[in-house]
């Protein structure tokens, strides 16, 4: 698995001062049983490996780690494996409701389509592809909550997280600001389509992404991003005022 991204980076400087880092993590494999911690037994392989990732990565003499999680079951058995194997089983989560999955207003209605999706067994992958891919999912507001709410939904968090990296920053100026976030695939994948033009739908359990965010020296309103995923980095700027991504 890649590296948080820094090491990615060259020129740091020339994009602004530095604001601090986001990684998130999708859960784990699961069978949507809602008891936690909701992972499979390779849903518990997948989120330990990354963890073992981040743990020879993280320096906690120079990084303040500060871990969100999303509501389900599934999200926080998976932070709860990543705080473990970083050492910090008794720190702080902060449950952020803004960044769980899809609101389902209609189970039964739901499941219907999900099993006429899958067809065949159950894969995530394809519920996945058809939620990010087929119109029926934006255009069935009685059903489910539409990938273009849940886009909004996803910059509206990540004006939050920067809000969180700069106040963490000032309780902490010795420290850079990390948050480590457990999550969902929705949350990340209109992101990852659009910065590195990547088919929708393609953010498995266990997959990670992470996020070096700087202050532009122009332009408060904006800030200047380097995102990485599967080794590849992209630059992006997120506009505050408007909650949009650009430059891509």
């Amino acid at each position: 698995m890649e590296s948080s991204g820094e090491q990615n980076i060259e020129n740091k400087e020339s994009l602004g001062r530095l604001v601090g880092k986001i990684t998130i993590v999708r859960h784990g494999d699961t069978r949507y049983t809602g008891v936690y911690p909701d992972l499979t037994d390779p849903g518990v392989e997948q989120i330990t490996a990354q963890a073992e990732i981040l743990s020879s990565e993280l320096d906690l003499d120079k990084e303040e780690v500060i871990f969100v999680s999303s509501p389900t079951p599934r999200t926080k058995g998976s932070m709860d494996i990543i705080k473990e194997k970083l050492g910090l089983i008794d720190k702080k989560t902060n449950v952020i409701r803004i960044i769980r999955g899809i609101d389902v207003k209609d189970m039964p209605k739901a499941l219907e389509i999900i099993n006429e999706v899958m067809s065949g067994g159950f894969d995530l992958t394809k519920i996945d592809r058809a939620y990010a891919t087929e119109k029926r999912f934006e255009e069935m507001p009685d059903v489910w909550e539409a990938p273009s709410n849940v886009e909004k939904r996803s910059l509206r968090a990540l004006e939050y997280a920067i809000r969180g990296l700069i106040k963490a920053k000032e309780l902490t100026p010795n420290k850079e600001p990390h948050i480590i976030a457990t999550s969902h695939f929705e949350i990340v994948d209109l992101l990852l389509a659009k910065v590195f033009g990547r088919e929708p739908g393609d953010f498995p359990p266990g997959s990670r992404v992470d996020l070096v965010l700087f202050e532009d020296e122009q332009d408060d309103k904006k800030i200047n991003m380097k995102i990485t995923f599967r080794g590849e980095t992209r630059k992006a700027i997120f506009n505050r005022d408007t909650r949009t991504i650009e430059n891509i």
